[in-house]
């Protein structure tokens, strides 16, 4: 009897060894749900779609922070927009609020006269000379300008006391402001310079539009090729090519957006790259001639408003990851709009609390006026070190018309859910860096701030003040492959060793991923190689095999 339970135990256990053996030295079958395989196409998983909003304050003092944005680009461009993802770019000015039908009779009023733009009346005006020859014969200052023979020789072209409009000067604010369309966005906005007026580091220093406008300097030069590649050794720089006014403005790259997938027959090599460098340094030069109130949260809901509802000019697309950037020195002024708000500085406020448009200043008067230093002020604050800051002059919003950030957030939301069709709780995917004026006692950037707070999902803020937005861009490119790298699995996996996790190419081959490439938390798989994830293709997908925890 002994012996022959000795030989039934060796049979059993001969058996469950064979078993185990069979089972690749795993657990028994009974004891282990069975091993799945989750595939991420690229319509759910590798997805290379992003589309990334650039909005660029567009006010007078803006010169030498566009020139910083056009020499941080490159290295951003070069390295993360590839041929091998499926990115669109566009860039607003944040005076595209304008296209609101509030705006629409203010934008066609006739502009009362009185100044005397120095270069066009070819006059020396705080050291800036006027053309070598004054206007007088060409359509543009016969159309605008009031010639006045009595008066001095330097001074006889005036801005009309009666109709020209602002619409005029500035043709782009027509009809399609608010869309993505060559002569619109892909460039400078045309505007007379008002050489003398407002920002010295603008008017009177480098742009001098005189140079653009004049054949007889030896600085006129016209196209994109002399705004990317100034002659520096004659004194020219970006900040002074790059600028487009009636009379020479063919700084455009006729596109109205730009996308880093060639066109078919275009091959997506070096060149294809240089050019989309090019491309984008011409584009967030939006000029320096827009409005001072600077409203990129209204420009941004206007575009959202305008262009999206319009397929032929719509941007976004369903399903991408996006990117919307803002960039402004000043504070944002996104205000909300009623029935009396007939131009842009209704309910606008002086430092005394007085109306800057009579009869609109709501309920913010002089007596909610803070006190800052003995004096009431109300539009300056002062901080914790007991530095007094805001707008030095010029008057600021009255509070209670200030667009609210949360309503903000919340029709952004709206429009990538709505979008996306991913219902009331849908994730919007974007995320929101500023870079913006974070010290010193002018106007801070608040609302910038404590929006990319609100939105969250890897928004950065960056000094304006900062030398080189290398970095920032450089943060914006690892939070795009960082969101590409991230994927989601029905169960959460056992272990690691338990897993197969590759790449399936179009033409059938697969990359299989070594441990050290991704990492699992719980039901989120992430591919930890930045490199490789910027080497994916839209045709590419994900293939992961794993052993589950929990029954599916």
């Amino acid at each position: 009897m002994k012996r022959h339970h000795l030989v039934r135990n060796i049979i059993t256990s001969f058996s469950a060894t064979a078993l185990l053996a069979g089972c690749t030295s795993s657990l028994p079958a009974a004891f282990r749900f069975q091993q799945q395989t989750e595939n991420f196409a690229a319509v759910s998983g590798i997805n290379t779609k992003v589309d990334i909003l650039f909005v660029i304050d567009s006010s007078a003092s803006m010169e030498p922070q566009q020139d910083k944005v056009r020499r941080g680009l490159a290295p951003f461009a070069q390295k993360y927009l590839k041929p091998n993802w499926d990115m669109r770019i566009a860039v607003i000015p944040t005076d595209l609020y304008y296209a609101h039908p509030a705006f629409r009779d203010y934008i066609n009023l006739p502009i009362s006269g009185g100044y005397t733009p120095p270069y066009i009346n070819s006059r020396t005006f705080d050291g800036v000379p006027g053309r070598s020859v004054g206007y007088t014969s060409t359509p543009f200052i016969q159309n605008l300008f009031t010639y006045d023979a009595s008066l001095n020789p330097g001074f006889r072209y005036r801005v009309p006391q009666a109709g020209v409009s602002l619409a005029q000067l500035k043709p782009g604010l027509a009809a399609n402001w608010g869309k993505l369309l060559p002569g619109n966005h892909d460039g400078p906005q045309v505007g007379v310079c008002w050489d003398g007026d407002e920002a010295p580091n603008f008017l009177n220093g480098d742009v001098a539009c005189y140079h653009r406008d004049d054949p007889a300097d030896p600085q006129y030069h016209t196209g994109v090729a002399n705004c990317l590649n100034p002659n520096v050794a004659n004194g020219e720089s970006s900040t002074t090519q790059c600028v487009n006014t009636q009379l020479n403005n063919t700084v455009h790259t006729g596109k109205a957006f730009l996308t880093t997938v060639p066109p078919k027959g275009v091959l997506g090599d070096q060149a294809w790259i240089d050019q989309l460098i090019a491309d984008f340094r011409v584009q967030v030069s939006v000029s320096v001639s827009g409005s001072h109130s600077e409203r990129t949260f209204s420009s941004m809901l206007q575009l959202l408003e305008i262009n999206e509802q319009d397929p032929k000019t719509a941007f976004f697309r369903p399903g991408s990851l996006r990117v919307m950037v803002h960039l402004g020195d000043e504070d944002d002024q996104s205000m909300v709009l009623d029935n009396t708000q007939v131009q842009p500085f209704s309910h606008f406020v002086r430092t005394d609390g007085s109306c800057m448009v009579a009869g609109t200043c709501g309920t913010f008067n002089a007596n909610n006026c803070p006190i800052i230093k003995g004096v009431r002020d109300c539009c300056r604050q002062i901080d914790a070190q007991g530095v007094v800051w805001g707008p030095q002059g010029g008057g600021c919003p009255a509070p209670e018309f200030l667009l609210p950030l949360s309503t903000v957030k919340a029709e952004v939301d709206q429009f990538f859910r709505t979008l996306d069709n991913s219902g009331p709780n849908g994730n919007p995917n974007y995320f929101a860096p500023v870079i913006t004026r974070l010290n010193g006692g002018g106007v801070r950037g608040v609302r910038y701030q404590e929006y990319a707070k609100l939105v969250g999902n890897g928004s950065t803020i960056m000094d304006i003040a900062s030398a080189d937005y290398s970095p920032f861009f450089d943060t914006i490119g690892a939070g795009i492959i960082q969101q590409k790298s991230v994927f989601q699995l029905t169960k959460a996996p056992t272990a690691q060793e338990d897993m197969i996790v590759k790449i399936i190419h179009a033409d059938g081959s697969a990359t299989v991923l070594l441990a050290s490439q991704y990492k699992v938390a719980g039901t989120t798989l992430t591919i930890s190689d930045a490199a490789l994830v910027s080497s994916l293709t839209s045709t590419d997908s994900l293939s992961v095999n794993y052993q589950p925890k929990q029954a599916f």
